[in-house]
């Protein structure tokens, strides 16, 4: 396989997280949250010096992994298109429930139980007003998502919003591109 085809299912992210994780296990259910949606080839964060930092930059595929030994599978003609739609639902992301919240609840692990996004808009933001929702986040989709029947700037959208960071961590797309649109 040509390195060029191979790269072609995968995106290039850099996020801000906010607040930063504060300790490794909050990490790892961040990693392993973002490996649900695909393959991760790269997960980046500066080394932890007394604090997490809030920056994470990472490659993931839309298509099994070829670098892991453990997927044999190669990537299809539809990868193409699943990295769009990949690409679209990181777009609409909004927040991931933080890891000290939901750690010690059985119900949210076991599938019984969600947690709300609750949130405002500030004075900014009152443009947005009715024009969207926001998804709970569920075991089986813990990423909180902008849910719209319009056009809308996600992005203007995502900081315009209000909300509770001891519940949740804003996920901000600082940068995302489509490996095969260099």
């Amino acid at each position: 396989m040509s390195h060029t085809k191979y790269w072609s299912n995968h995106i290039l992210l850099n996020l801000r997280l906010n607040p930063a994780p504060t300790n490794a296990r909050e990490l790892d259910f961040i990693f392993e949250s973002f490996n649900r949606l695909g393959s991760i080839e790269m997960f980046k964060t500066p080394p932890p010096s007394v604090n997490y930092s809030q920056n994470v930059e990472m490659i993931i595929s839309s298509d099994k992994s070829v670098l892991n030994p453990f997927e044999t599978e190669k990537p299809g003609p539809e990868a193409k298109d699943k990295a769009i739609i990949l690409r679209d639902f990181f777009a609409r992301m909004v927040a991931l429930p933080r890891f000290q919240y939901i750690e010690n609840d059985e119900s949210f692990f076991n599938g019984s139980k969600y947690v709300q996004f609750n949130h405002s808009l500030n004075n900014r933001g009152k443009m947005f007003e009715n024009k969207f929702t926001i998804s709970d986040s569920r075991i089986n989709q813990p990423f909180c998502l902008i849910k719209s029947e319009q056009e809308l700037d996600f992005r203007r959208l995502k900081h315009c919003l209000r909300f509770n960071f001891e519940k949740f961590t804003l996920i901000d797309i600082v940068s995302m591109r489509l490996m095969n649109n260099s």
